[in-house]
């Protein structure tokens, strides 16, 4: 895992720029037809540019970034399970409340990990894990089907698929077959699937492949919901397997009827997927861990955290190592703001962080006091690579091709790649690649 791939074909990036540009009433009608299909979630700062292609990887690349995502996965698993005996106890040394849907049974935790989108940037060309997003509430396989449907839908494009040898991710139906396989395991060998989310219309390619290939799925609001020996929808229909599309922690908060998901893991009656481990096993204080546990482990499990995950801890008011030397890590963070980034520890989506070189000294300095020892952790900060991405701006009408940060982030069921979703940052939106601060993209993979 230390040889760094080949980049992707830039003549390829440039022929299909040129396609696009060379037709701009076509390309506005796909950035158009793109748009009305997006918005069924928010997916774009309405100051970014419409993406009108996949972001391109070389086969090699996407390689190399699904195998070192999928290994920093699993060893955050492992040391999940060194640092507690039980869920409980891992939410109690990660410091988080004990949500009341996480459950002991093993049938149900085997499932935790068997979901995640890690996000990762390249950085020098190299995979570097920020986040690992375990848990079925991971945001892409929607969004990349979506974009994969309307980006090949010009002919010109369209007509290229096979010259230009490129193939495109298969989440949706992935996560449909893992949900038969989670089914099986209990005893339903024809599951009926619901899925509570977003919206019905975000759902409308994951219900429709699950028909196509004679699996009964609908989508379903929380307040239908009742346990009678399982789940059962507003008609009464019992639920095998609940997709679970929004993170339980959110859901409490808005007051949202949560009894009978809580009576189904209590009764051990319909399998939700994924089961609330994987939130715990997502915190950012994992990847703390792994920073910590490194040099005791194997050559080759060490190798990938050095070579992947950049150094993080925990925020708190004590000694730490980096790089072999001991440092007193507030004073390390106040020194060299330059290199670090606060993170809330259980967030997600970029909400929260603090970017050292982007954040004024003073509120720098008050963010590392402040948030030592309240759930935060630092983390060495990535400057992350560019890559060509062609947009198209409605307020002109230009196709651009922007040279724009990106993060990369590996579509995993059951430890494979599956696909990716990717989001750039838009001119001007700051270091926090997300999509509130650009725009959300799927990937095609050449070769």
């Amino acid at each position: 895992m230390t040889t760094v791939p080949p980049a992707s074909g830039a003549p390829l990036v440039s022929a299909w720029h040129r396609l696009l540009a060379e037709n701009p009433g076509g390309t506005a009608e796909l950035a158009e037809a793109i748009e009305k299909r997006m918005s069924v979630q928010p997916w774009r700062h309405p100051d970014s540019p419409v993406p009108v292609r996949p972001l391109l990887l070389s086969r090699a690349e996407a390689a190399w970034i699904t195998r070192a995502a999928a290994a920093v996965v699993g060893l955050a698993v492992e040391e999940c399970a060194r640092r507690a005996g039980s869920p409980a106890a891992l939410a109690e040394a990660l410091g988080s409340p004990l949500s009341p849907l996480v459950t002991d049974r093993a049938s149900w935790n085997q499932w935790s990990a068997s979901q995640a989108r890690p996000d990762l940037v390249l950085s020098g060309g190299v995979p570097k894990v920020l986040e690992l997003n375990i848990g079925s509430a991971i945001g892409g396989p929607e969004a990349t089907a979506r974009l994969d449907a309307v980006l090949w839908s010009m002919p010109p494009i369209r007509a290229r698929e096979a010259e230009w040898k490129l193939s495109r991710g298969r989440s949706i139906q992935a996560r449909r077959e893992l949900l038969v396989r989670m089914a099986r395991d209990r005893c339903a060998s024809v599951p009926r699937i619901a899925i509570a989310g977003w919206s019905a219309e975000n759902f409308r390619e994951t219900v429709a492949d699950a028909e196509e290939h004679g699996v009964p799925c609908s989508f379903v609001q929380l307040e239908e919901l009742t346990e009678d020996g399982g789940l059962r929808d507003g008609q009464g229909r019992r639920i095998d397997i609940l997709l679970q599309k929004f993170l339980a922690a959110g859901a409490y908060l808005d007051g949202e009827p949560m009894r009978a998901l809580e009576e189904a893991v209590a009764g051990d009656s319909t399998l939700i997927a994924s089961p609330e481990l994987s939130t715990l096993q997502s915190n950012k204080k994992v990847l703390a861990w792994l920073t910590e546990r490194c040099p005791e482990l194997p050559s080759a499990q060490r190798t990938v955290i050095e070579q992947h995950v950049p150094w993080t801890a925990d925020l708190a008011d004590g000694p730490v190592r980096r790089h072999g030397r001991r440092h007193d890590l507030l004073e390390l963070l106040l020194r060299d703001r330059n290199s670090f980034i606060l993170k809330p520890a259980d967030a997600f989506g970029g909400n929260g962080v603090l970017v050292g070189r982007e954040t004024p000294s003073r509120k720098w300095e008050e963010a590392v006091r402040d948030k030592a020892g309240t759930g935060w952790v630092a983390q060495e900060y990535c400057r992350p690579d560019n890559h060509p991405v062609s947009a198209f701006d409605p307020a002109s009408g230009d196709v651009l091709l922007l040279e724009r940060p990106h993060v990369i982030s590996p579509l995993l069921f059951s430890g494979a790649g599956t696909g990716f979703l990717t989001r750039f940052t838009r001119p001007g939106g700051g270091a926090v690649t997300s999509a509130q601060a650009g725009a959300i993209n799927t990937v095609s993979v050449q070769g």
